[in-house]
């Protein structure tokens, strides 16, 4: 029987890795991924979290403004001897100035009693209502930006994915040229045309492009696995991105936004250090409370706790608190003003920096769209470069040398075409993130 559970609990566990090793996400945009994030991110969920804690916290402080209170106490006492009473002996016809002792009450007594008290001026109670009002605006605020961040975080990730297919797939076509020039030596070696150092170099730029491919192969998984962190995906499941370019990034100048949440959750933090310096002098002033309630007791002669004549009271009434200050609440309020003072000066960090960042985001998009250009005319330019070099080397009239030259120019200039290509639509999904928010 043993025997038999553990073979089911192999089949299990095969069964479940072999489900996750097919489960395959293909993108096609970084809209896809964005969208995708948007329900697998455990940092955004941990944020939806927070922000329901927020909200019942609010309530929770709402309620706690008036802070009623209800006790239901009862007691049952039985005294095992009555209190003793002094009274003057002369009224019981004594010497005047001599007492008389007096056993006076029930030893049996039954209470039951009902509190009712509700703070009708609560100045603590209201500040911290409105320290969990302004708590729950920024927390909504601080998840939007976590969001950002995100997004600007997959962007960064998938166009690195897309820049480092379109290397290896360049790399890849140049390795056929690589092998073309190697058997051209090779075969004018063998006719005693060109040196065993043009065959050596001619080997080496194939070795060097092989090399590059197996570069771009590593950090093409690096990139997958940042992406698959980012997404939440576990490691075990397939990511492919295939992605489809955005012809209006390489061409269409976007308008760029001014993005005002940095701006807002700052606002905000001074909010909450004003509210908390305001809570802070709170401390001192004065409470109001309304209390009533009523009690009903029972004497009894005998134990009988429960049977006998009740006898009621009520009372209502006003309690009005104060406090007087100590160390403590003064160096809090000295805190919570620096905190303040803090706070204001962030503010007007964040104001200075919005129309910066904005500017910071056109003109690295006119910087890139600036790079594209140049690096498609220079690419244009080295591939024609390095075919008539090659018509030359074929017929003898260039050494292998300057074809080696052309080619790592080539190489290069495609290299940077396609980085220059991704970085244009990369900085043009940036303003639009910035846009979104």
């Amino acid at each position: 029987m043993k025997t038999l559970l553990l073979i089911i609990l192999s089949i299990t566990l095969a069964a479940g890795n072999a489900a996750g090793q097919g489960t395959e996400h293909t993108f096609r945009s970084l809209d896809e991924v964005i969208a995708y994030s948007e329900t697998a991110s455990l940092d955004l969920i941990i944020d939806n979290i927070r922000f329901a804690q927020a909200k019942t916290a609010k309530k929770a402080a709402g309620f706690e403004m008036f802070d009623p209170t209800v006790s239901l106490p009862g007691t049952f006492t039985h005294f095992s001897e009555l209190p003793v009473t002094l009274l003057p002996a002369e009224i019981f016809g004594g010497q005047p100035g001599s007492t008389v002792e007096l056993r006076a009450g029930s030893p049996y007594t039954t209470e039951f009693s009902q509190t009712l008290e509700v703070k009708l001026l609560n100045p603590l109670g209201w500040a911290d209502y409105k320290l969990a009002k302004i708590n729950e605006d920024l927390t909504r605020s601080s998840g939007e930006r976590t969001r950002q961040i995100l997004q600007e975080n997959l962007a960064d990730s998938y166009y690195a994915i897309v820049n480092l297919d379109r290397q290896r797939a360049s790399t890849d076509a140049l390795l056929a040229s690589a092998d073309s020039v190697l058997e051209i030596t090779q075969r004018k070696f063998e006719e005693g045309q060109v040196s065993q150092q043009d065959l050596n170099n001619a080997q080496v730029s194939k070795l060097n492009t092989k090399k590059s491919l197996r570069q771009i192969d590593y950090l093409l998984i690096d990139a997958y696995l940042t992406l698959k962190a980012l997404c939440n995906i576990p490691e075990t499941e397939e990511v492919r991105v295939v992605h489809e370019e955005q012809a209006e990034a390489l061409h269409a100048q976007p308008t760029v936004a001014q993005s005002r949440l940095d701006l807002k959750l700052q606002l905000l933090n001074q909010d909450y250090a004003r509210q908390n310096y305001k809570k802070s002098k709170s401390l001192l002033w004065p409470s109001l409370s309304f209390f009533a309630g009523n009690t009903y007791q029972l004497n009894n002669q005998s134990f009988t706790p429960l049977t006998g004549d009740w006898v009621n009271s009520n009372y209502l009434g006003l309690t009005l608190s104060f406090r007087l200050p100590t160390t403590g609440t003064v160096s809090s309020m000295r805190q919570a003003k620096l905190d303040y003072e803090i706070a204001s000066r962030e503010v007007e960090k964040a104001e200075l920096a919005l129309s910066i960042e904005e500017q910071r985001l056109d003109n690295t998009y006119k910087e890139a769209q600036d790079e594209y250009t140049t690096s498609v005319e220079i690419q244009r330019l080295q591939e024609d470069s390095y075919s008539k070099n090659l018509n030359l080397y074929v017929q003898g009239l260039l050494p292998v040398d300057r074809l080696l030259d052309s080619y790592d120019a080539m190489l290069n200039a495609i290299y940077a075409a396609n980085a220059s290509a991704i970085s244009l639509e990369l900085a043009y999904e940036k303003i639009l993130i910035n846009n979104r928010f």
